[in-house]
């Protein structure tokens, strides 16, 4: 019965809480900035809107946050040691930092060990992958207590409760004789011991899936990319922010974005929005080949029109791919006549010889650009995550 209160108890008391003091609410516009209404949808219904901004996009917005220990104190500090003056300069400054970060996006680079991949498997011909939410899973010192930091809510595990077996009175090691006028002794049950594991917190899951190849060399080369993959995850501070499960405490982050990419040629890896590049580092190459990106032949031809018209490829490799978790690249090159026709295409990547290599060519067959331009040679990936 001990053993079921515990467990009850330890997770009906699961809290998130700020410290005192905080605010965390996002700004408010003035009352004078001006509403902006949805322009009315043309004749016929059909409104094209811009697609939302992407990682690439975001990160131009972002404060990197370099200094984790900071970012921690501002949302754990009690402020409780020292004088009283120098406990409300503790507070003040711990408040002014909680605002400046109220509603900011930060750029926060993952720690080594985020991505877990497993042996290429022959059948499937595919790897598995997991990415998880791990900011500081060793946890942050301050003050004299430990927290975790995650990108997303913390994975609680409630341990499995002890069968607990019924009292057994213990037997006399000898015979007892009946004392006249005296009452029997009463035999003393014995009560088992149940033991409870505490409760195992962890870093949320943020994607995972399995990639499909060709063969097991080219596995084997995505593997070997995979094992140098850096990552940056793109968060803000929720409300709240502070979590405490049992004697365990830390710090949940909103995952706005992220991505994961090989920093010897800047190859994505995985990413949670269209990224075409990740910063190259060319010392982390370690003798692997760097690849260039496609040149482009001379075109007046704005990538923006492309992107439009071949986002009805992408679409039909998203409705065309079995099973839905399959993920890969698709890296298509062609020919745009000046008319709008494709004289030349190929088609390399993840999924050559497959059905979905198929439903990708026949797509990009029935397509038709606007013409009046240049010939233009453009490569362009179809990347499924």
């Amino acid at each position: 019965m001990c053993g079921v209160s515990y467990a009850a108890v330890a997770v009906a008391g699961a809290k998130r809480t700020l410290p005192s003091g905080a605010d965390l609410a996002p700004a408010v516009p003035p009352p004078s900035a001006p509403s902006v209404q949805p322009a009315p949808p043309p004749p016929g219904g059909f409104r094209w809107a811009p697609p939302a901004p992407g990682f690439t996009d975001l990160v131009a917005q972002a404060e990197p946050m370099s200094r984790l220990d900071g970012l921690v104190w501002a949302l754990q500090a009690k402020c409780e040691t020292g004088d009283a003056m120098e406990q409300r300069q503790c507070r003040k400054v711990r408040d002014s930092r909680q605002r400046s970060l109220a509603g900011q996006l930060m750029l926060i680079d993952a720690p080594a060990g985020v991505l877990s991949t497993q042996p290429f498997d022959g059948k499937t011909r595919s790897v598995s992958w997991r990415l998880v939410g791990c900011v500081s899973c060793d946890g942050i010192e301050i003050e004299g207590q430990r927290y975790q930091v995650f990108a997303g809510d913390a994975v609680v595990t409630i341990p499995p409760v002890a069968a607990v077996v019924p009292p057994v009175p213990a037997k006399p090691s000898k015979p007892i004789k009946p004392v006249k006028g005296r009452k029997p002794p009463v035999a003393v049950p014995v009560v088992p011991a149940v033991v409870i594991e505490p409760l195992a917190v962890e870093p949320p899951t943020i994607a995972s899936s399995e990639r499909v190849f060709r063969d097991e060399a080219a596995a084997q080369a995505w593997l070997k990319k995979a094992a140098h993959a850096r990552a940056q995850f793109l968060v803000r501070i929720p409300e709240p922010a502070n979590w405490q499960y049992g004697s365990k405490q830390g710090i949940s982050l909103e995952l706005v974005s992220y991505r994961v990419w090989a920093p010897c040629d800047g190859t994505v890896l995985m990413a949670s929005d269209t990224v075409t590049k990740g910063p190259v580092d060319s010392e982390a190459c370690q003798g692997d080949e760097v690849t260039t990106s496609v040149v482009v032949a001379p075109t007046d031809r704005p990538t923006s029109e492309v992107a439009r018209i071949m986002s009805t490829a992408v679409i039909a490799a998203q409705e065309c791919r079995r099973p839905p978790t399959q993920i890969g690249v698709a890296k298509l090159r062609m020919t745009i006549e000046g008319d709008g026709t494709i004289s030349k295409y190929a088609q390399t990547g993840d999924f050559v010889g497959t059905p979905l290599a198929t439903c990708i060519d026949k797509a990009v067959a029935a397509l038709k650009f606007p013409g009046g331009r240049l010939r233009t040679t453009v490569s362009y990936p179809i990347m499924l995550r």
